[in-house]
């Protein structure tokens, strides 16, 4: 497989059969965006194993450090009425460490700090081994749901 190809332009849909790709807009006289995107390609076995799911929603976690609820809907008020028309927002979560790691971690496996750091690695050490966390995507995978973890650190 190759690990790149040439740039190709396009103006509308495009599909893409690569698992990262580099997005680039440029105007007349230089580059206005840049960035990298990975991207979910089911397997065949995947969209096979998928066909009994038909009417079962999709599940997606997005955790948001370094910005309160009422933050967010007072500095992104169009972001913030999208996510309440089409997301389902977890009331009453709570923080257990000052760190983002562990406060995911802990809705992702229902474990506190320390047996994060016990099973999963230290977050410190930048040695982390989702495998051994039992992390709630393991249980959607098991049910032929394509999944995912991408973390921006």
């Amino acid at each position: 497989m190759e690990l790149y190809s040439a740039c190709t332009a396009f103006k509308e849909n495009h599909k893409i059969s690569y698992s990262f790709i580099k997005v680039t807009f440029s105007d007349t006289y230089r580059e206005v965006y840049s960035n990298v995107h990975a991207i979910v390609i089911p397997t065949r076995m995947q969209i096979i194993g998928s066909g009994n799911r038909k009417g079962v929603f999709s599940v997606l976690l997005v955790g948001i450090d370094n910005i309160s609820k009422l933050n967010l809907r007072r500095r992104m008020p169009e972001t913030y009425k999208h996510l309440e028309k089409h997301y389902i927002s977890l009331k009453g979560y709570n923080k257990i460490a000052e760190n983002t790691f562990h406060n995911l971690m802990a809705i992702l496996t229902g474990r506190n700090a320390t047996h994060i750091d016990k099973h999963c690695g230290s977050y410190n050490s930048i040695k982390i081994e989702l495998k051994n966390c039992g992390i709630i995507g393991d249980t959607f995978k098991s049910l032929a749901y394509v999944t995912g973890y991408i973390e921006d650190i």
